[in-house]
């Protein structure tokens, strides 16, 4: 579509002034939902997140980084590489804590949750949700209180 070939087109001309800057939210662009609209392969949405990814640490940008890492784990959701998708959630998860950056660190979070789900739904386990930062309620749960929700298969 005329988007992604501006995108595509971006990217050229950032690599030839060297704005990395810009590059790297081309290749965001590039790696993004735009591509998926039109039915293109997940693969070619990986390589640009992937670049877009090492733009961002080399420049430095924790928050857009984390953002990448975990557009990555979606990305391997969906291709049911839930094993991947995991890594890179706890990966969006630390880099979003080292930028201070709540957004990032969010979003790392809600990959984690939905590979969790997908996992236990998988596997028939029982899956309990609790606000792990309510003071003692670990301990009670372990216990045997019964804190939060079980959501099962069955």
């Amino acid at each position: 579509t005329g988007a992604i070939a501006d995108y595509e087109r971006t990217v050229e001309l950032a690599r030839a002034a060297g704005d990395e800057y810009l590059e790297m939210v081309a290749e965001w662009e590039l790696g993004g939902d735009s591509r998926a609209a039109v039915g293109k392969p997940m693969t070619e949405c990986v390589h640009h997140m992937t670049r877009a990814r090492l733009l961002a640490h080399r420049l430095s940008s924790r928050t857009f980084e984390a953002a990448t890492v975990s557009r990555l784990a979606i990305l391997a959701a969906n291709e049911m590489d839930f094993v991947s998708a995991v890594e890179l959630g706890t990966e969006a998860v630390a880099v979003g804590r080292a930028a201070g950056d709540d957004e990032a660190l969010a979003a790392g979070v809600r990959v984690m949750d939905t590979s969790a789900f997908v996992l236990a739904n998988e596997q028939a386990l029982t899956m309990h949700v609790f606000d792990v930062a309510a003071a003692g309620v670990m301990r009670e749960i372990c216990e045997g209180a019964e804190h939060g929700t079980r959501i099962s298969v069955k």
